[in-house]
């Protein structure tokens, strides 16, 4: 048996996967899979949290950042646990925020993506294993050394315009302490909502 996380690891396994796996979450009556039938009817129903800030920064942008490619996952982690707790006043539970944070790599070739390892499989083999390319071509094409790190913040269609706008602050002042210039903002995807001007 193996997790979902590690199913690339069998070629049998990984290949034996497909939607069907939805049905039978949303199906089971398994306790521990509760949260996961809660994510499923969102998604079916689209009621998916939405991006309200986004930024891209260069671990090499400065002395703070130097390492900020290794432990990017774990600053998300701890800005999502941070918005949570200091919006429970305004009504904000855990599913309400995701700090969302992701690598970006760049080969050789100056493409980039944010794939950090590149396995193959033989399925000629009677019993394929997962094998890495050669290190030059991953290299290449899949370079693992980190050009660019992201951070987005996705928040609950059902909190308030103010509550959305209040997290939003807590967020980019919160990155701003680690060094990141959060008004370089990248095009890429859909715009980060705009600030409502505030006519008063």
């Amino acid at each position: 048996r193996f997790p979902l996380s590690r199913i690339h690891e069998d070629c049998e396994v990984f290949c034996s996967v497909d939607d069907s796996i939805l049905q039978m979450i949303s199906s089971s009556n398994h306790p521990d899979l509760e949260k996961a039938k809660g994510y499923l009817k969102a998604i079916a129903e689209r009621n998916l949290a939405r991006r309200v800030a986004y930024v891209e920064c260069s671990p090499n942008q400065n002395e703070m950042l130097r390492d900020i490619g290794k432990q990017c996952y774990k600053v998300a982690k701890n800005l999502q646990d941070q918005l949570t707790e200091e919006g429970k006043a305004d009504g904000v539970i855990d599913d309400d925020v995701y700090v969302i944070s992701r690598r970006i790599y760049s080969g050789l070739d100056g493409y980039r993506h944010p794939m950090s390892e590149a396995l193959v499989y033989d399925n000629k083999e009677a019993d394929p294993k997962p094998r890495r390319l050669d290190n030059l071509w991953l290299d290449f094409r899949a370079s693992r050394h980190t050009t660019m790190v992201s951070f987005a913040l996705y928040l609950s269609r059902a909190l308030s315009e103010d509550t959305v706008d209040r997290l939003r602050d807590r967020f980019e002042k919160a990155l701003a302490n680690y060094g990141i210039e959060v008004q370089d903002r990248s095009n890429e995807g859909p715009s980060p909502k705009k600030r409502r001007e505030n006519n008063n």
